[in-house]
């Protein structure tokens, strides 16, 4: 199973902290503005340093590639969806209308729900891995 969690802008001192420590995937969403861009990398190292993979959602069109922005947020993914007004009607029409299953958005939500199973799955069937004081990583199992 899958759980979400919509935690904000939850702080290390946050309650929150122990449902960060044990999900498997901790997932950051931001508009593309670059007053938003820029924030994200020092939360996604927050996240990161407590072990968790982490993949970014930016909403709308970013004037930089999906690689570009990957790379600048330090996260393990990166997604682009379309910034969208009609979100909420569109999901409550999405299993009586198949022309909403043909939308970019909802494109986009299969892609990112594919890549969170994906990876998520592989997580957790991945050995742990050690490392010893020389930085020396081996598999265990």
């Amino acid at each position: 199973r899958i759980w979400l969690f919509d935690v904000g802008r939850a702080a290390a001192s946050s309650a929150l902290v122990a449902l960060h420590r044990r999900a498997a995937m901790a997932i950051v969403v931001c508009r593309s503005e670059h007053e938003s861009l820029v924030q994200v990398p020092s939360r996604v190292a927050a996240l990161r340093a407590g072990g968790t993979l982490t993949g970014v959602v930016v909403v709308g069109r970013p004037q930089f590639g999906r690689a570009d922005l990957q790379s600048f947020f330090g996260s393990h993914f990166t997604w682009i969806v379309p910034a969208d007004a009609g979100l909420v009607e569109a999901s409550r029409r999405v299993w009586s209308d198949k022309r909403v299953r043909r939308s970019q958005l909802w494109r986009s939500a299969l892609n990112i729900a594919d890549d969170v199973d994906d990876a998520t799955r592989a997580r957790s069937m991945a050995p742990p891995v050690t490392v010893d004081h020389d930085a020396e990583v081996r598999r265990v199992g």
